[in-house]
């Protein structure tokens, strides 16, 4: 398993099994493990996350803000 992080101008981009973030939103086909500029940590397996919500195919734990949500 490879991981790749790339500083950018407003975050990081990162590539992790098929993953892809960005500085607003990302999207993710495999187990992902994402931080952002913005203290967004999410930990999913599957699912599509873009900057106004989820469409989970899988189970997932979001935390953003010191709030975690849990959904399966």
């Amino acid at each position: 398993m490879f991981l790749i992080e790339l500083p950018t101008k407003n975050g990081w981009l990162s590539t992790r099994i098929g993953e892809l973030s960005m500085e607003n939103s990302y999207q993710s086909t495999g187990i992902s493990d994402l931080l952002t500029r913005k203290d967004h940590l999410s930990t999913r397996i599957g699912g599509l996350s873009t900057k106004y919500g989820y469409l989970p195919t899988g189970v997932r734990v979001y935390q953003r803000e010191k709030t975690i949500y849990q959904q399966e």
